[in-house]
């Protein structure tokens, strides 16, 4: 009898926190009046420029529990070395903005959610080979081991951590009246 299993898998954290949003939206709102930001991977939409290590109290907690949850991952993991925050960045997308396929640097990368409305579009995954499985595998159903993009929600309150070296791109936020807000992130040793 054959049997089929994974040799290879790719580590995603997800973990719910209870942080107060609000203070987060209010600061994040501040940033945008003061900083002209970047355009990197955004189509559309704000990102602001890397906050610098001196964090602002609203993001203190957040900071705090992004390093101690990347350190988690990272023994679960068996990897050495002490992450911390390598550099952070806030995200403001309105109607139709969105984020294209990029990849980040460091050991582990993330997005922390602080304001998802419905339809605000959601976070996907590219298996690093999808150029290679979207030519030649024909599939009858999708599933976890043989698709080539791989979606999670965009949910208010939820940090994802996952490899630097995972491309991912976030959907256009289909919400006309509000705003999508979240915080991306790099840990490194």
């Amino acid at each position: 009898m054959s049997e089929v299993f994974n040799i290879f898998e790719i580590p995603v954290l997800r973990k719910k926190l209870n942080i107060d949003n609000n203070k987060i939206i209010s600061y994040v709102h501040k940033l945008k009046k003061n900083d002209t930001g970047n355009s990197l991977s955004n189509e559309g939409g704000y990102q602001s420029s890397i906050l610098s290590k001196n964090f602002d109290t609203s993001l203190k907690l957040l900071v705090n529990d992004i390093e101690n949850i990347g350190n988690e991952m990272k023994e679960h993991l068996n990897l050495i070395g002490n992450l911390k925050i390598d550099s952070l960045w806030a995200n403001i997308n309105e109607y139709k903005d969105f984020n294209k396929a990029h990849i980040h640097s460091g050991v582990f990368s993330g997005v922390y959610y602080v304001k998802t409305p419905e339809n605000c579009g959601n976070i996907v995954f590219e298996h690093p080979i999808i150029d290679v499985m979207n030519i030649s595998w024909k599939r009858k159903l999708y599933n976890k081991q043989n698709s080539a993009e791989w979606w999670l929600p965009s949910e208010e309150s939820l940090l994802y951590i996952f490899p630097s070296w995972l491309r991912h791109y976030v959907k256009p936020n289909l919400n006309k009246e509000e705003e999508r807000i979240s915080i991306s992130f790099n840990l490194s040793d």
